[in-house]
C-alpha cells in the first residue's frame, strides 16, 4: 500500500478543489480554485515523479496564467463599474448573484423612470413592450377588474409576456409615486443573445421573482384594495 506522503496529500487535495470548482456558480471563484488546484498539480508532477513529469507541470501553468489573465481582466472590468445608492440597492436585492459588471451592461441599456400613482405599466390582454422593474412603491395587479395582488419593491413587471412573447395577462397599475427601471424588450432580446453571462442571470432572477411572486400572491381581493386604498 502506498503511503499518504505529502505528495499524495497534494495531489488529492488538488484534485477535490479541482471537483470543487466544477461545483461553484461564480466564475472569479472558479478561476480562482482552478488557479490553487493546478498550482499543487504542477508542485505534484515536480516533487512527486522522478523524474518530473515536465509535460503536465507546463500545461498545468499554462491554465494557471490564463486563469490569472481571465481574472486581473475581471478585476479592471469590475473597477471600472460605479453604482449610485439605488443601483446597489436593486443589485443587492433582485439582482442578487449578478456579477456587477453584467448588471451594469443591463442598467446601460435601459432607464430610471419616476411616475405617479394610476400609471398604467401594462394592460390584460394587450402586448408588452417594455419589461419593468419596481425600485421603490409598488403597483397593483389586476385580472378581470378584481386585484389579485401587489407588485412590492424589487419585483419585475411584464417578465411572462417577455418569456412567453404572449400578451399581457394582468393589469399593473402603479400605486402612488415609484421610481422604475424599464428596458425594451427588443433591445434586451438582442444583449441577451449575444451575452450568455446576462442571459443566464436574468432568467436566474426571473425564476426566483416569480416563485416569489407565487407564495406572496394575495388570495384575497380585500387585502389588496386595502393596501391600493
Amino acid at each position: 500500500m502506498t503511503a499518504l506522503n505529502w505528495e499524495n496529500l497534494a495531489a488529492n487535495l488538488c484534485y477535490a478543489i479541482l471537483a470543487f470548482s466544477y461545483i461553484v456558480t461564480n466564475i472569479c471563484w472558479l478561476r480562482a480554485l482552478a488557479i490553487l488546484a493546478l498550482s499543487l498539480e504542477a508542485l505534484y508532477f515536480y516533487f512527486g515523479s522522478t523524474p518530473p513529469l515536465w509535460v503536465g507541470i507546463v500545461w498545468a501553468l499554462i491554465f494557471v496564467a490564463i486563469n490569472a489573465v481571465q481574472l486581473v481582466l475581471m478585476a479592471r472590468a469590475r473597477l471600472g463599474v460605479s453604482l449610485d445608492e439605488h443601483e446597489r440597492s436593486l443589485h443587492q436585492g433582485l439582482f442578487e448573484g449578478m456579477t456587477y459588471v453584467a448588471f451594469h451592461r443591463l442598467l446601460k441599456s435601459g432607464e430610471w423612470r419616476r411616475c405617479d400613482g394610476g400609471r398604467e405599466l401594462t394592460v390584460e390582454g394587450q402586448s408588452v413592450s417594455e419589461l419593468f422593474v419596481v425600485a421603490e412603491g409598488m403597483a397593483k395587479v389586476e385580472v378581470n377588474g378584481d386585484i389579485v395582488a401587489l407588485v412590492q419593491p424589487g419585483s419585475f413587471v411584464g417578465e411572462m409576456s417577455f418569456l412567453t412573447g404572449a400578451p399581457a395577462c394582468a393589469t399593473v397599475t402603479t400605486v402612488g409615486p415609484c421610481r422604475i427601471f424599464s428596458i425594451s424588450k427588443t433591445r434586451l432580446s438582442k444583449l441577451l443573445q449575444v451575452d450568455e453571462e446576462l442571459r443566464t442571470a436574468i432568467h436566474r432572477t426571473m425564476g426566483r421573482d416569480l416563485v416569489y411572486k407565487l407564495k406572496c400572491t394575495l388570495p384575497q381581493a380585500e387585502a389588496a384594495q386595502d393596501e391600493a386604498a
